[in-house]
């Protein structure tokens, strides 16, 4: 447990400023050219990334964590070093966070499973498991949160070359920590990547995700949701400077109360030692969810005033709050249902899986905001949402989740 806080601490840094660059680089994009477009095309790049999970899972599993970490921390280094030096030079703002945005969620693709695979990677008693997971799901909110009041800072400066300095400063601090902590063990005998194998390997997790009752459940709810979740949040750089262009502080607003929300969930969960103490509470989580979506579109309505403000506060709280329990339980589930030597690859199948509706709601992101007002929308979106939940109580999943209520981990 120990190697699993020095590793949190570590990593920090470079969390820190890489998420708040990600929240500054949407909205700037944005701010600067007015275009939905273009922030669809980022969402769309970065969600077909995701499909490629299993891949980087299988890379995963392959290698030393730690020694992965430190290799990806190197690498965004030298992408904000340079793209540094080329906007300071050549004045290509714009362009140079575009392409640090199309990047970093590149190297997403394997940086995903890694962060789902430290934990039970570092422990050795799996009845640590979940108190573990909520750690890190605790120190990445925190991180975020961070980041967030860094963002606050960056959009009111407006200065990419100091947004891309300030992340080469922190990524520097970030890879001399990281490389100070000693390998994690990797496996004895290392493959290399063939595709064949790889999808092959792939079918194996999917066919675990099949078998799995909780996780197969959950398939059809995870697709309605995410294309719902991933619809709204493409849209919150032009929901924030459209509606709430008269309080430039609502997009670093939204950022900010969904990791307090993300904290408060994963610290109050982290309180207990079994995730049989929530799990029967899990379909009302994702009602949860949709019920927060369904306020945020309803706070949009009418001229906004800081009452509108405060509403949009309030449901990005709530919805961080019940997404990070719900997060945090599912995916030790599928953490427990695999072999550590295989944690990578299964949990890049259920990231890849889940994923596929993702781009499309990238795609489309666009030709909604032609169909009615943005507050119409996100009530539209949300009561997918809202729907997506039903199979979550159906007579099965919920005997599933009463089965693992009295298990212990």
């Amino acid at each position: 447990m120990d190697k699993i806080k020095r590793v949190i601490v570590s990593d920090f840094l470079g969390t820190l400023t890489v998420s708040a660059l990600m929240t500054y680089s949407y909205w700037y994009l944005y701010q600067e050219t007015r275009s939905q477009a273009v922030i669809s095309i980022l969402g769309t790049f970065s969600m077909v990334m995701l499909l490629f999970a299993f891949i980087g899972g299988y890379v995963v599993d392959q290698h030393s964590k730690i020694q992965l970490l430190r290799v990806i921390a190197t690498m965004r280094l030298v992408i904000m070093g340079c793209g540094g030096l080329v906007v300071l030079i050549w004045h290509q703002g714009t362009t140079i966070l575009f392409i640090i945005v199309m990047v970093n969620a590149l190297l997403g693709v394997v940086y995903g499973p890694l962060t789902e695979s430290v934990a039970p990677a570092l422990i050795t008693d799996d009845s640590t498991l979940f108190t573990a997971n909520s750690w890190v799901a605790a120190a990445n909110q925190v991180s975020s949160i961070a980041s967030s009041a860094l963002a606050v800072l960056l959009v009111y400066v407006k200065a990419p070359a100091l947004a891309l300095g300030v992340a080469f400063l922190a990524l520097t601090l970030s890879v001399m920590a990281l490389s100070r902590i000693a390998n994690d063990s990797a496996p004895v005998k290392r493959e290399r990547l063939a595709i064949r194998e790889t999808l092959r390997d792939f079918a194996q997790g999917i066919h675990l995700v099949v078998r799995n009752p909780v996780i197969s459940c959950m398939v059809p709810v995870a697709l309605l949701a995410n294309f719902g979740y991933w619809s709204i949040w493409l849209l919150m750089p032009k929901f924030s400077v459209d509606i709430f262009g008269r309080y430039p502080f609502v997009y670093n607003l939204i950022d900010i109360t969904l990791t307090v929300g993300g904290i408060a969930g994963a610290t109050l969960f982290s309180k207990f030692q079994r995730a049989g103490l929530f799990a029967k509470w899990y379909p009302f989580l994702l009602l949860g969810q949709a019920a927060m979506m369904l306020l945020l579109g309803l706070s949009g309505r009418g001229n906004p005033t800081l009452g509108h403000v405060i509403l949009v506060g309030v449901a990005w709280l709530g919805y961080g709050f019940f997404n990070s329990i719900s997060a945090i339980i599912y995916f030790s589930i599928v953490q427990l249902s695999a072999k550590k030597d295989k944690v990578g690859l299964i949990t890049g199948a259920v990231l890849t899986l889940f994923s596929i509706a993702n781009p499309i709601a990238a795609v489309v992101s666009v030709p909604l905001t032609h169909l009615a007002t943005l507050p119409v929308l996100i009530v539209g979106l949300g009561g997918v949402m809202l729907l997506a939940t039903i199979p979550a109580f159906s007579p099965r999943f919920l005997r599933v989740l009463k089965r693992f209520d009295s298990q212990e981990p």
